[in-house]
């Protein structure tokens, strides 16, 4: 299926109309082996003229790396500004009126903006395939505890109860605890904040 909108098709009608090179972005759905996946493009299409022929040569370039790191880096930039933005807030709070309310907040939000900041270095690590996995049983116990002394004080959690609940398994899964953790922690945030 075609789609209505490609930005190849256009940049290759753009082209036709041009004595120049036209550049526009697609999508192109591929299969590699019995993986089916969506492969984003960069399309320049350039007039050519040959004797009395009149063509267009298409070049696409991949660009589904970049736009993925595109997207990772602005996460990245949003979240470590309200982290900052929550430090800043009550650290000019601190200035008018000594308080531990303050410096517990500030400690607290400092250690959720170190937490990301990895998180981030750990998803640089998997994009280069340098990350190193600690596949063990998960204790869901523990994983219970830590997401609900993270979001206890969540700025978003006010008000809001949190309850985990795993179903009783003889033996548990296998994973690396940080990083399942880590997906939890995320889920948990966006439902919070959604």
């Amino acid at each position: 299926m075609a789609c209505a909108h490609c930005g190849a098709v256009a940049a290759i009608l753009a082209a036709q109309c041009s004595e120049s090179p036209v550049y526009e972005e697609c999508w192109i759905g591929m299969r590699r082996g019995d993986k089916r996946q969506s492969v984003e493009f960069r399309a320049k299409a350039t007039p050519l003229v040959l004797g009395e022929l009149e063509l267009v040569v298409l070049a696409l370039h991949d660009i589904s790396d970049q736009k993925r790191r595109g997207v990772l880096e602005q996460s990245l930039l949003h979240d470590a500004r309200n982290l900052l933005g929550g430090i800043l807030t009550w650290s000019e709070l601190l200035q008018v009126e000594p308080s531990t309310e303050a410096v517990t907040s500030i400690r607290e939000l400092a250690l959720r903006l170190r937490e990301h900041l990895s998180g981030h270095r750990t998803l640089a690590e998997a994009e280069r395939g340098e990350l190193m996995v600690d596949r063990k049983p998960l204790d869901l116990p523990a994983l219970a505890r830590a997401l609900g002394e993270a979001f206890s004080r969540h700025p978003a959690g006010e008000g809001k109860s949190f309850v985990v609940r795993f179903p009783s398994q003889e033996t548990p899964p296998v994973s690396d605890q940080s990083l399942v953790l880590r997906v939890l922690s995320n889920m948990v945030a966006n439902a919070l904040e959604a």
